[in-house]
């Protein structure tokens, strides 16, 4: 096996590093069976240390014993590494198992050395057999005095036995005293357990001083904590480098009178590692522990106490002040505050329990009057107003408040009028504990408001006779107009006018007109004040609206001789919801002003908007308005003095700012003396769609087609009568009238008309009379009725159900 193991080949395929034994397998086989033998020596050497230590226990320097077997054992192994790194070359495992083999050896050799001395001072065999013979002539010389001893032995047993009884009865006593002193050393013991407990878990910071030199003994973890100091830190500190307020001197007192009296309590302040400033209390106490007396020093932080302390004191003070403010507005208030409680009795529930000392000045009597009798309340108040009082008074409970109103007799006899609110307090169940109330003495506004209501009775009558009277003069000045202009334009049709007659009629059509306006005005202007403008939106073309207006005032400004600018924002919408008739007339006046009062430049109207809200400004460079006349601009009738035009009645602004404030909007002006003015109107008019409605034909009536039709003209004006029926005979109707409606009642039958045109304010039976006959008999329930009035308002609808109104 060994020819093959050490052959050239084997070595060749086994042993990489085999030059360092030249090739040969003599020299492998010698190598490899020394070592072999060396470690089994050295593996068998430590078995045997390590068995003899095992078998004696009581040998000394047992470790190096071990150590050595250690040492041995690595050295074996070292040997058998090198068996191993011939067929294996782990130059590094084998480089560890020598470090390891090496510091056993220096560490056997280190420790070896100091046991040399205690190992050399073992007795050698000689001396052991000297020591032995010594020994055993001891222990003859010994056994003759045992002998001696057992003789004294019998001697003394019976006088053990006597003191034997004694230490018995002595004994049981120590046992005893020894039991108690046992009790109180535990109980000793549990109170200084108990007191480091409480020593370190105390909320508060607790030192321990010496009571001569006043040193820190001792402190729990609170007195370093609360100055932010750590505990070695604190432990080096003095107190008095912790008190602000203590000297040394002042701390030598406050021990000195603790020792004497055994206590003492004093405020300072402390300041903290990081300069904070708390203020602290003081108390010390003499206390024994350990035999040793100290004195303990409880510091307690005030701080937060001594703030609430300012704070309450603040408070008070803010509280002492109010409640002096309050007593002054109760004793001098117009309004008399009283407190009420609840009495249990539910014929009189309250009683008075404060009383303002302004009651006297309202009622004449003391306060101190209401306190004495619980009906005192009841029984001044007026007997009509009673029941509703007492009825109040007890709805209080449930309602938690109350406001009513009663007359109170005075003590002079006359009967007050009283405004008095209450309301109740409760408890945190919600059950009411007392009532506040305030009373006012409101006669003269009870008088105040009787003659208000008078003036405004008469007011009002004053309102429907102006308004009866406004449509009256209406009809009066409108019915002569109305012939006027009919009749101006049956003649301006007329083909053989001369061109002088022709311009007459223009004349008189435009004075006709302007007079018209006038009248329109003034009567806007009237239903304004009296209330009856109403606001009709409806759906209109916003863009064709205002292409209309500019159209219309650029022609006024070039026959002028002006310039005229139109601007409109591409993103105004192309419907809109408004009322389009205040808006033109809104425009109309403003736009009419700026061409007026404008003789060279320009006047523009520009349109804009912003989300819902359309803005109109309206510009020119005309005269303008002097600052001290910006104030009257809007006030009716109001002209600025040094126009140069008197045409008009000053009520065109006027009108217009009622308008926009009718409709919700806001109309601003500026304007400069010489340079000119803008007026900005701001309105809501939403965005719509297309109405998707036949667009009104706005041309002139010549006449109409198919076949004749019949119109009955019902009027109590003879003028009008003549107008109408030239008017409509001339567009080819056929025309029936009648001064009244009993007429008209009697020529229906025989006329039939297709349409019927009537007065509605005639003496005997009206319009509405008539046309109400009308739709009784089956032939007039059909016809057309359209009432031609000059009435002032267009509620006359409401009166007349069913007829067109012209």
């Amino acid at each position: 096996m060994f020819e093959n193991l050490f052959d050239s080949q084997t070595i060749k395929d086994f042993i990489p590093h085999g030059t360092c034994l030249l090739w040969r397998s003599d020299l492998l086989l010698l190598h490899v069976l020394s070592d072999s033998l060396i470690t089994a020596a050295y593996y068998s050497i430590p078995a045997a240390l390590i068995f003899f230590v095992l078998k004696r226990r009581d040998l000394e320097f047992r470790s190096i014993f071990v150590l050595f077997g250690i040492f041995i054992m690595a050295c074996g192994t070292t040997h058998l590494m090198e068996i191993w790194t011939i067929w294996h070359p782990n130059y590094v495992l084998e480089g560890f198992v020598k470090l390891f083999t090496g510091l056993v050896s220096i560490a056997t050799s280190v420790l070896l050395w100091p046991l040399i001395p205690h190992a050399l001072k073992l007795p050698s065999p000689a001396k052991l057999e000297e020591t032995n013979r010594q020994l055993q002539h001891e222990i003859e010389e010994r056994k003759g005095k045992e002998q001696e001893i057992r003789q004294l032995n019998a001697n003394l047993e019976k006088m053990v036995e006597q003191r034997t009884a004694q230490l018995v009865e002595a004994n049981a006593q120590l046992e005893d005293e020894i039991l108690e002193r046992l009790r109180i050393e535990e109980s000793l013991r549990e109170s200084e357990s108990r007191y480091r407990t409480l020593f370190e878990q105390m909320p508060d910071a607790l030192v321990l001083m010496d009571i001569e030199s006043g040193k820190l003994i001792d402190f729990n973890p609170k007195a370093h904590q609360n100055l932010e100091y750590r505990r070695d830190e604190f432990r080096k500190l003095r107190i008095s480098d912790i008190d602000r307020q203590q000297s040394e001197e002042d701390i030598r007192r406050h021990i000195e009178k603790t020792r004497d009296t055994g206590e003492d309590v004093f405020e300072t302040e402390h300041i903290t590692k990081s300069g904070i400033v708390r203020n602290i209390r003081v108390t010390t106490k003499v206390i024994q522990l350990n035999q040793k007396k100290l004195i303990q020093a409880v510091f307690t932080d005030i701080t937060d106490y001594k703030q609430l302390e300012l704070a309450l004191r603040t408070q008070q003070q803010k509280l002492e002040q109010s409640q002096n403010r309050l007593e002054y507005i109760v004793n001098t208030s117009p309004s008399v505050i009283y407190i009420l409680s609840r009495t249990g009795n539910p014929e009189c529930p309250f009683k008075v329990d404060f009383m303002g000392e302004t009651i006297t000045l309202v009622t004449g009597y003391e306060p101190h009057q209401w306190y004495c009798d619980e009906t005192f309340w009841i029984d001044h108040v007026h007997p009509d107003d009673r029941a509703a009082a007492l009825e109040n008074q007890s709805l209080l409970i449930s309602q938690g408040e109350l406001t009513h109103q009663y007359r109170f007799r005075h003590k002079d006899g006359s009967y007050r009028w009283i405004h008095d609110k209450l309301r109740s307090l409760r408890d945190s169940e919600g059950n009411m504990i007392e009532a506040i109330g305030a009373w006012v003495d409101i006669t003269e506004r009870k008088q105040g408001e009787l003659a208000l209501k008078e003036a405004k009775e008469a007011a009002e009558a004053a309102n429907r006779a102006k308004t009866e009277f406004l449509a009256n003069i209406s009809h009066e000045l409108r019915t002569p107009l109305n012939g006027i202009l009919g009749f101006t334009q049956v003649l301006q049709k007329q083909t053989d006018l001369t061109s002088k007659h022709k311009e007459y009629l223009g004349y008189i059509g435009r004075s006709g007109h302007h007079l018209l306006t006038l009248i329109n005005d003034l009567l806007d202007l009237s239903k304004i004040e009296a209330g009856r403008l109403e606001v009709e939106n409806s759906i209109f073309h916003f863009v064709e609206f205002l292409d209309g207006i500019a159209e219309m005032f650029e022609f006024r400004a070039i026959n002028k001789g002006v310039g005229f600018i139109y601007e409109k924002a591409a993103t105004l919408p192309e419907y809109v919801i408004g009322d389009e008739k205040r808006l033109r007339q809104i425009l109309i006046n403003l736009l009419g002003n700026a061409i007026k009062f404008t003789h060279q430049g320009y006047a523009a109207l520009k349109v804009f908007s912003h989300g819902e809200t359309v803005y109109f400004r309206i510009e020119d460079t005309g005269q303008g308005i002097a600052e001290e006349d910006m104030g009257r601009i809007f006030l009716a009738f109001e002209q600025v003095a040094d126009h140069d035009s008197t045409e008009g009645t000053g009520l065109g602004l006027a009108i217009s700012k009622r308008l926009v404030d009718a409709m919700g909007g806001q109309i601003d002006v500026q304007s400069t003396r010489g340079q000119g003015s803008v007026f900005t109107v701001s309105l809501a008019l939403p965005a719509a769609s297309n109405p998707s409605k036949p667009k009104a034909d706005e041309n002139q009536v010549i006449g109409y087609t198919g076949k004749a039709r019949r119109i009955m003209i019902v009027d109590d004006n003879p003028d009008n009568l003549t107008m109408l029926s030239a008017l409509l005979e001339s567009l080819d109707f056929v025309i029936e009238t009648a001064s009244n409606g009993r007429e008209c009642l009697d020529k229906f039958a025989l006329f039939e008309p297709d349409l019927i045109m009537i007065d509605l304010l005639m003496p005997d039976m009206d319009g509405a009379e008539t046309v109400k006959h009308l739709r009784q008999t089956e032939s007039g329930q059909n016809v057309k009725v359209i009432a031609v009035t000059a009435h002032a308002f267009d509620d006359i609808r409401e009166h007349v159900p069913g007829i067109g109104l012209r």
